[in-house]
């Protein structure tokens, strides 16, 4: 899993590479394709500071790259930023409170000199998740075979279904995701050639309350994360105000190996708010 769901729901910051950017050794797998690690933080710049770690590791064999903490407290006069404010057909639209605090925080990035422009996505976000669908459990399925097979008495229920539903994929099926997966890529990779950076909802809703499996379900399900964990980009959540003591997020995304230009945009906007300063209410 990636930090954007928890970031979500705790009001904290997450992040993750470009895919290939920060290894994955040592963590357990989940789905080998669509694996991507990244730190989960209170704030941008503590982001920025375990990402430069992270690439500078041992375990990092690409080259050294410049620091992301530098990138912290720039001005983002003059950044091109697309605006997607709506999932497209098959979702709802975001909760109100979503709603409201992604339009402040427009305003923000507009004060703040940031030129924004309003787009859509390529593919719309449920027929993403759809293809996330067929492949994320098929291959989790793959991983955990054995584990299936020799422990299913201890697993959780809802590990045990997703193994057994992914067992049960068809390959032409498999197949036709990693195609949509390739269209979804190649047309975000299209639409981010003419922008700095994107931003767009995170979640479509609220954090749901523990226990309450429609809301789990939705809170997890129907989200903007899946197009960019499809197509790879590199993706920060972030906390942009709270509703009744539940904190409000978007997310901001940047181009293939260009985290520094989602540090500026967030650390710009995180400086220009006070949501650090609180924290969420259960």
């Amino acid at each position: 899993m990636s930090p954007g769901g928890p970031a979500a729901a705790c009001g904290a910051v997450g992040m993750i590479a470009t895919p290939g950017r920060l290894s994955t050794q040592g963590i357990l797998p989940n789905c080998w394709s669509l694996d991507i690690p990244g730190p989960l933080a209170w704030t941008v710049e503590d982001c920025a500071m375990i990402l430069d770690s992270l690439f500078d590791s041992p375990l990092h064999t690409k080259t050294h790259r410049p620091s992301l903490h530098r990138s912290v407290g720039q001005p983002i006069v003059g950044l091109r930023i697309a605006v997607v404010d709506e999932p497209g057909p098959g979702f709802p639209d975001a909760d109100p409170p979503l709603r409201k605090g992604f339009e402040q925080a427009l305003k923000v990035l507009e004060r703040l000199g940031a030129q924004l422009t309003r787009v859509k996505l390529p593919i719309p976000a449920s027929e993403c998740f759809a293809a996330s669908r067929m492949i994320g459990p098929a291959e989790t399925a793959a991983i955990h075979e054995r584990e299936l097979k020799e422990h299913a008495d201890l697993m959780g229920f809802a590990l045990r279904d997703k193994l057994m539903a992914g067992s049960l994929v068809r390959a032409v099926d498999y197949l036709a995701a990693q195609r949509l997966r390739r269209t979804v890529a190649t047309g975000l990779e299209a639409l981010m050639q003419d922008y700095d950076a994107l931003v767009t909802f995170g979640t479509l809703h609220l954090p749901p309350r523990l226990g309450v499996e429609p809301e789990m379900t939705a809170f997890t399900i129907e989200t903007m994360l899946t197009p960019f964990n499809l197509s790879g980009h590199p993706v920060m959540m972030q906390c942009n105000g709270f509703h009744k003591g539940l904190p409000l997020n978007w997310q901001i995304v940047g181009n293939r190996g260009d985290e520094a230009t989602i540090i500026r945009v967030a650390s710009a906007y995180e400086n220009a708010t006070a949501w650090r300063k609180k924290r969420a209410q259960p």
